[in-house]
């Protein structure tokens, strides 16, 4: 894993007398390797099935806990990531040629930002835990063979990720804040397939 850090002082002044850097510069950033990972957690599945599989569901539920162990990296936490997500998916099939309902929702726990470590913020930046639903009809064309089709809309209770955008990437001052990037709460699609 490749991260961010930034230099201390003592870093910037020796690359500074080699010439690496201009003198007096300040917020130095390398990209550096981390030596270890730690990470463990857990993955669950279950699903169920009645009336010959067209009434399905499934359900996935993964943790994890994950720490950066190295001395020379300031976060413990990896940024960005969740350390605990899931989503459940329920389909009924009536068969007769109606179309197959599906209905899945994501869930995903709280993620630091990108900037959380070396932004500065007085409040340093947290995406909030997220759900998304999501609804499905698809089906085959009546009368037409090898052709099906899918319609599609998925809606997000959150409303930001966890990854900075703007001009401010860094704290100007103590009352700088940070600007999260913001998500498509709600978009659909439709689509056909031609199986030949």
């Amino acid at each position: 894993m490749v991260y961010l850090s930034a230099l201390s002082s003592e870093e910037v002044l020796a690359l500074s007398n080699s010439g690496a850097v201009q003198d007096g510069a300040a917020n130095v950033s390398q990209y550096r390797n981390v030596s270890r990972i730690d990470n463990w957690g857990f993955n669950a599945a279950y699903g169920l099935a009645f009336f010959e599989r067209r009434l399905r569901f499934d359900l996935n539920v993964t943790g994890a806990k994950t720490r950066i162990n190295n001395p020379d990296v300031e976060a413990a936490i990896p940024t960005g990531a969740p350390q605990f997500f899931g989503n459940a998916r329920i389909s009924l099939d009536p068969g007769a040629q109606l179309p197959i309902i599906g209905l899945a929702t994501v869930f995903r726990s709280g993620s630091l930002s990108d900037r959380y470590y070396d932004g500065g913020f007085a409040r340093p930046p947290v995406a909030p835990q997220s759900w998304e639903f999501r609804a499905t009809l698809s089906g085959r064309v009546p009368s037409t063979r090898g052709l099906s089709y899918r319609i599609s809309t998925t809606y997000s209770l959150a409303k930001v990720a966890p990854y900075n955008i703007g001009a401010v990437q860094f704290a100007l001052n103590s009352t700088s804040r940070s600007t999260l990037q913001p998500i498509n709460r709600l978009y659909g699609f439709a689509g056909l397939q031609y199986d030949y």
